[in-house]
């Protein structure tokens, strides 16, 4: 009977030594303001002891010009996970650039706007869905994500900068929401292990060098609502056979270039 007592006890003395432990993983570690507007305090950040991120308020986040700039930047390793709250609306420039451990990163439907670099060099990310709302993404914004698998871009997007999903090396599955117009420039430029990509029916331009140097990409199929290719767009990619729209208006230069295993290419006659 004593020695199961003393088990008992033993047991509830283990279990109490590990509730600190519990609660000081989320402990907070340090938070701020980080808004745009006035004095910044439109936008709260907090950081927890367990590596979670988060970020309340309304409105946009500053952009910064290099992660040595964002206040919580110098931890950028102990970040695993990243939560922006509902309410805001844009993600500064380089706001987790070079994080090299966030695994998870969750984006509210009042985005509109994501900043140049604002996630390049995430080494952690394996999936990501954009969120429908969202209108703009900047210069480089997921450019080397080495670990993003998946991607879902919405419809609602209007404006894409240079580079946006560029060296993303382990990329393999994308799918553009109907809605969506054009395809950036060096949009998908690298992303060696693309493989299945769905364009919309509503997609009018795929911008220079957009799918370049994406070897494992052997067939696409293009919208016929597609009227202008631009410059080196599919060069060095793995396509055997290519379609192009009787819509077709304007190649760019050396558009088909260096694509060894093409055996196909329909143009239209009315293309000159």
């Amino acid at each position: 009977m004593k020695k199961k007592l003393l088990s008992i006890l033993l047991v509830l003395s283990l279990m109490l030594a590990l509730v600190p432990a519990a609660f000081a993983a989320d402990e907070v570690w340090s938070s701020g303001t980080c808004g745009k507007e006035g004095d910044g305090s439109n936008i709260t950040w907090t950081l927890y002891k367990s590596g979670l991120l988060t970020f309340t308020g309304t409105g946009a986040m500053r952009d910064y010009t290099s992660q040595r700039d964002t206040p919580w930047g110098r931890s950028g390793n102990a970040i695993q996970a990243v939560i922006v709250q509902e309410g805001v609306t844009h993600i500064g420039a380089y706001a987790f650039f070079y994080y090299t451990n966030c695994r998870s990163v969750s984006l509210p439907s009042s985005l509109v706007s994501i900043g140049e670099s604002a996630f390049a060099m995430n080494y952690g990310l394996t999936q990501l869905d954009l969120p429908e709302g969202l209108r703009k993404l900047g210069d480089m914004a997921f450019m080397s994500c080495r670990a993003l698998k998946r991607l879902t871009v919405p419809s609602t997007l209007e404006t894409i900068g240079r580079n946006t999903f560029s060296s993303c090396g382990s990329l393999s599955d994308v799918t553009l929401s109907e809605g969506l117009t054009a395809l950036g420039r060096l949009m998908f430029s690298g992303d060696r292990q693309l493989k299945n990509i769905t364009l919309p029916q509503s997609l009018e331009k795929i911008d220079d060098y957009a799918f370049s140097e994406c070897p494992r990409l052997t067939e696409i199929n293009i919208p016929d609502s597609v009227t202008t290719f631009g410059i080196r767009c599919f060069s060095r990619t793995g396509l055997r056979e290519l379609t192009l729209p009787e819509g077709t208006t304007t190649i760019g230069g050396r558009a088909f270039a260096d694509m060894p295993d093409l055996r196909e290419l329909h143009i239209p006659a009315a293309v000159t």
